[in-house]
């Protein structure tokens, strides 16, 4: 009769692996929907991929070069940019970083510009305080001759 002896050491990991799987961020659908609830960029970014008219409109000529470092960028959105509130005359960069945002066009029927606009684009978002609230700016490259594309977000829900 054989008998099956882990070794200590066997046990150690075991649990170990274990204890680390437990730990792990959970990936999944329902822990994705609540982290967008408790960040505003995240929930901006699943609300616009899933429209396919929000950069439609207006917005402020930023001829900055592509160089230019993002407060910079920031500060001219903030001179160019007013609220009903009025213009903000302070603000303060709370986080900044890169997102995806899929620019989906479902009226088109030619297979490449389908295929090509509905990839995800980068864009940079900045999470900001000013006295009106915590806006989200969009930012986009676009070229020398447009410079940078913006647009600010209130960062609360709407509705």
């Amino acid at each position: 009769m054989s008998s099956f002896i882990m070794r200590p050491t066997s046990v150690f990991s075991i649990v170990l692996l274990l204890v680390g799987c437990a730990l792990l961020p959970d990936r999944s659908a329902a822990a994705e929907q609540a982290a967008a609830k408790v960040d505003p960029i995240a929930r901006l970014v699943g609300s616009l991929s899933a429209s396919h008219v929000w950069r439609n409109g207006m917005y402020p000529e930023l001829r900055l070069p592509a160089t230019a470092a993002t407060d910079e960028v920031i500060a001219r959105v903030f001179e160019m940019t007013s609220f009903q509130e009025g213009r903000a005359k302070g603000y303060r960069i709370l986080e900044t970083r890169l997102v995806q945002i899929s620019e989906n066009l479902p009226y088109t029927n030619i297979a490449a510009v389908r295929i090509s606009e509905s990839l995800p684009y980068t864009y940079i978002a900045a999470l900001v305080r000013t006295e009106f609230g915590d806006k989200i700016v969009l930012l986009k490259y676009e070229g020398p001759r447009t410079g940078w594309w913006s647009r600010v977000y209130d960062s609360r829900p709407s509705g």
